[in-house]
């Protein structure tokens, strides 16, 4: 029997997949001149709140981004301009009440679903 981390790191990973298909195909529809429908800042029919987006975006990268980084990817994935001390400031609140984020270094931010894992994404990042 499964457990429910390792289930949860399925599902995110299905998830991730998806989201990657997602842009793939809008990127090829905008190639080919065809009108693609955006999912812009919309989450299965609701508005997606900020700290959703973050999340996303190193949900899909796998990896700690740099706060500029993290604004760069929400405009291009969401095309919602946010501030930087706005991101910050949403990933602090978050991580006050111990749930989503966690601080990497320097502006540089993970998700708490990443504890022990950190050192994974390093050698990986080295190897590579």
């Amino acid at each position: 029997m499964k457990s429910l981390k390792q289930v949860l790191r399925e599902k995110q990973k299905q998830l991730n997949d998806l989201q990657r298909e997602i842009e793939i195909l809008q990127n090829a529809g905008q190639i080919l001149g065809v009108r693609v429908a955006s999912a812009g800042p919309n989450l299965n029919g609701r508005k997606i709140s900020q700290p959703e987006m973050i999340r996303a975006v190193l949900s899909q990268h796998a990896r700690p981004l740099h706060v500029d980084e993290l604004r760069n990817r929400i405009k291009e994935r969401f095309g919602t301009p946010l501030k930087k001390r706005d991101i910050t400031s949403v990933i602090y609140r978050a991580m006050r009440r111990g749930a989503l984020f966690r601080k990497e270094g320097v502006n540089t931010f993970g998700l708490i679903e990443w504890n022990g894992q950190r050192k994974l994404h390093s050698k990986a990042r080295r190897a590579g």
